[in-house]
């Protein structure tokens, strides 16, 4: 007599500690997600490799891959089966009520602003970057400012196709390892994941290899945040919209450095990235706790 499989965890509560080893069925699923999500990427960038295509090519490439991990998650969705629905697997929540959902996402916006607000006075402090302090007066500039939310809003219709695939399926079908072993796999990945694109840009000569390790480092620790966020709003949409942030708001902020050591940066950047990790555990750490009483 065949015995039932065990499903995944399903995404209203993450669990911190490891709960139980993964099934074969899980391990098989994550493994087809892996490859389906990297081997395209591959692909897709060979050609850059073996030939000189136009490197503005990058830019509409790049958008296309953002939506692999949304398809490589419900094809590895359905071989997993089961009695968890493929909506709880990628962690879609309803969108109401609005209130929590805005309020997640407005805290993720808040708090990621001052992270970058942070990270600017601090490498100016020390001596690693110059930034352009009287930029906001330039009217162009204050109305880009201003509207970022907006445009992070808008790219989030990009980053829920990562999502799905990253913090969606990833996170919930992990999610029996305990949170952090987990988040830790699923960043260290997503940030494998880019390394060919940067790879691409380093040899084509738009970065530096102080670059593409600033940016795999800055991959894995902003990538536990995002986990974090998707573990504290039981959603991927937070999830999502924190990604457009950082490829919004966070861009625009580091766009207004008039000089930059690179590796001085970097170094700063990262110990701001792990203050973020150690103030999300805290927070984890209190909803939790709040859980426990609560129930």
């Amino acid at each position: 007599m065949r015995s039932t499989p065990l499903s995944p965890t399903p995404p209203a509560t993450l669990p911190m500690t490891r709960t139980r080893p993964l099934t074969d069925a899980e391990r098989r699923a994550v493994t087809v997600f892996a490859v389906l999500v990297l081997a395209p990427v591959v692909a897709m960038l060979a050609p850059f490799w073996i030939a000189a295509p136009d490197p503005g090519l990058l830019t509409v490439l790049t958008p296309v891959a953002m939506l692999f991990p949304a398809g490589a998650a419900l094809l590895a969705a359905r071989l997993l089966g089961g009695p968890v629905p493929v909506r709880q697997l990628l962690a879609v929540t309803p969108v109401r009520p609005l209130r929590r959902l805005f309020a997640a996402s407005a805290l993720t916006l808040a708090g990621l602003a001052l992270l970058a607000a942070v990270t600017l006075a601090t490498a100016q402090a020390f001596g690693a970057a110059t930034v352009r302090l009287g930029v906001l007066g330039e009217p162009g500039t204050l109305v880009t400012a201003l509207t970022l939310p907006l445009a992070a809003l808008a790219y989030t219709v990009l980053t829920t196709g990562e999502e799905l695939g990253w913090r969606g399926f990833a996170q919930t079908v992990l999610a029996p390892l305990g949170f952090w072993r987990a988040s830790l796999m699923i960043s260290s990945f997503w940030a494998l994941w880019h390394l060919p694109l940067t790879m691409t840009h380093f040899r084509l000569g738009t970065m530096t290899g102080a670059e593409v390790v600033a940016t795999t480092g800055n991959l894995v620790l902003s990538g536990l945040v995002l986990s974090a966020v998707r573990a504290l709003s039981r959603s991927v949409w937070p999830a999502a919209y924190g990604h457009a942030v950082l490829n919004t708001v966070l861009v625009f902020a580091y766009s207004q450095l008039a000089t930059t050591d690179t590796v001085a940066f970097m170094l700063v950047g990262w110990a701001g990235w792990a203050l973020a990790v150690l103030v999300v555990a805290v927070l984890l750490r209190r909803d939790r706790y709040a859980d426990r009483r609560g129930s």
